[in-house]
């Protein structure tokens, strides 16, 4: 009988469609594969390098995704930003900007966060002028904070944020979001129907929960974070 109830339980999984609105790794897509789910994929948003100016120097460097850092990184004049302590936004941007040398000294999970640990030590940062580094759809969160702290903060756009759907041909059980952007360029194409929906955070489950009846937050703001709470929520 146990060996029935397993095998009924990975056909039940392997007609499970998943669709992940971010295009995943090898190995991540390996991860869903094996627990037998059925996995869609395409990347919902494209974020492209927009031209942009430097002019230092800056008392502090603030990063809110990769994206913003792959763009500085493309700036000829990247180096000389080097020297500059950095403050960011998630686990994988702090990754990225210490293998490239930047020296981070806070990394929060979301945006209310570094304005809750910037707010406990303000004067650190009145003095000098702060680079913010941003896509074309950037939130308010920290931009509302510079203006009533009257922070000297000079805002960079540094990327664009294109929604780049496609129209599936057949529905899907669950939905991967990992930005509010990501959701938006979803729903340009798609009508919120019964699916289960995971978000990479809370930010993007306010983008997702007026449309979607069952919305499940990653225990971690990452990508395997995702990963992990699918496994864990749609499987034995």
């Amino acid at each position: 009988i146990l060996i029935v109830a397993h095998r009924f339980l990975f056909l039940y999984l392997l007609y499970m469609k998943i669709l992940s609105t971010k295009c995943l790794t090898s190995a991540q897509q390996q991860r869903l594969q094996a627990l037998g789910f059925t996995l869609v994929q395409h990347n919902f948003i494209a974020t492209p390098p927009l031209p942009f100016a430097l002019s230092s120097p800056y008392e502090w460097l603030i990063f809110t995704s990769q994206n913003g850092v792959q763009s500085v990184l493309a700036h000829p004049q990247w180096q000389e930003l080097l020297s500059t302590p950095v403050l960011c936004v998630g686990v994988k941007t702090q990754q990225l900007l210490q293998s490239k040398g930047f020296k981070v000294c806070y990394a929060a999970d979301y945006a209310t966060d570094l304005v809750a640990y910037m707010r406990n030590d303000l004067s650190r940062y009145q003095e000098g002028r702060i680079a913010f580094f941003v896509g074309t759809h950037r939130l308010n969160t920290l931009p509302d904070f510079f203006a009533a702290e009257k922070l000297q903060v000079t805002e960079i756009t540094v990327y664009d944020t294109v929604f780049t759907p496609i129209t599936l041909a057949a529905p899907v059980d669950a939905i991967l979001f990992f930005s509010p952007s990501g959701v938006q360029s979803y729903l340009s194409t798609h009508t919120a129907a019964a699916e289960q929906v995971f978000c990479i955070g809370t930010t993007t489950a306010q983008a997702a929960t007026p449309h979607w009846a069952s919305v499940i937050v990653a225990t971690e703001p990452t990508v395997d974070g995702v990963l992990q709470t699918v496994a864990t929520s749609l499987t034995p």
